[in-house]
């Protein structure tokens, strides 16, 4: 198997200052949406807001 490596010059607005990206940012971005996603597979409902609280998980069971 061959791999190639190709270098692009197309500017990212989204790099820093250095022309790098963070490292940590998609583990620390999607575990919110996920644990959204968990509950609302579990138990047919949506939470609206986060943090994600027993008072607020209690509260979507009332609303549906």
């Amino acid at each position: 198997m061959e791999i190639t490596i190709e270098v692009l010059n197309v500017p990212d607005p989204y790099m820093g200052e250095l022309g790098t990206h963070g490292v940590g940012e998609l583990g620390t971005n999607g575990v919110p949406p996920a644990n959204r996603r968990r509950h609302f597979n579990a138990t047919g409902h949506r939470l609206r807001s986060l943090p994600s609280t027993p008072d607020k998980l209690i509260e979507a069971h009332r609303h549906g």
